[in-house]
């Protein structure tokens, strides 16, 4: 990372007889609101070269100015959507050279030089990680190994904040400390998809009819499912 300085200033070209009547002027423009920072404020950012100062982190992506393709990081992921079926690579770590991945749909992990990377990114569906969305096999996830266990079942339940952390933090998402204090997103986003779940098959419990579809948030997996390298060619 980085050191800037970063300046923000309200400035006005004031008529006066003195400096003083000038600053005092601005200030009490500034006092009773009639001009503000959020309105009237203009931020300059340069970088910075000062010794002995207290630099503050600035959360990464905080801009969401990044660009995901020629930039990738950890927990971007990759959506490649061909023939009705959907595959998801999921960042988990770089390297000079190569973007390491999992694959979602055959569980594996798997790594791509930068360059073709860049070519998958650019031809399919990328979602940088600054975006704060799931990908789907997750929250899938999630909802299996809260049946599992016995949290939820067709008649009710309630989400395991233990449950939902100890899934993100398998794929590597954990809070950083402005995460923390502003909400967690990762984890409200599957709190959220959990009592929807709930709620919905509440509403519909009791077996199956005959005929019945699958529910949507069953996953299969086969052995034989292409690669995302096979299904990219």
């Amino acid at each position: 990372m980085r050191k800037f300085k970063v300046v923000t200033r309200i400035t006005n070209y004031i008529w006066a007889e003195s400096p003083e009547d000038a600053r005092k002027f601005h200030e009490d423009l500034i006092n009773k609101g009639k001009v503000t920072l959020q309105k009237d404020g203009e931020t300059t950012v340069k970088f910075s070269r000062a010794l002995g100062v207290q630099f503050l982190e600035a959360p990464e992506d905080i801009s969401r100015s990044r660009d995901p393709i020629e930039k990738p990081r950890p927990l971007d992921w990759l959506e490649i959507e061909q023939d009705g079926m959907s595959l998801i690579a999921l960042v988990t770590k770089l390297s000079k050279r190569r973007v390491y991945y999992y694959e979602a749909l055959t569980q594996t992990q798997r790594s791509i030089d930068r360059d073709a990377w860049a070519k998958w990114a650019g031809s399919h569906k990328v979602h940088p990680s600054y975006q704060e969305k799931l990908p789907p096999f997750i929250i899938h996830e999630c909802v299996r190994v809260h049946r599992e266990k016995g949290l939820i079942s067709d008649h009710g339940g309630t989400p395991d904040s233990s449950v939902i952390l100890a899934t993100l933090e398998k794929y590597g998402y954990e809070p950083d400390d402005y995460e923390l204090q502003n909400g967690y997103w990762a984890e409200n986003i599957l709190d959220k998809e959990l009592n929807t779940y709930i709620l919905e098959t509440s509403s519909k419990a009791g077996p199956p009819a005959e005929g019945e579809e699958i529910d949507e948030w069953d996953i299969q997996l086969g052995d034989d499912l292409p690669t995302l390298d096979e299904l990219s060619k």
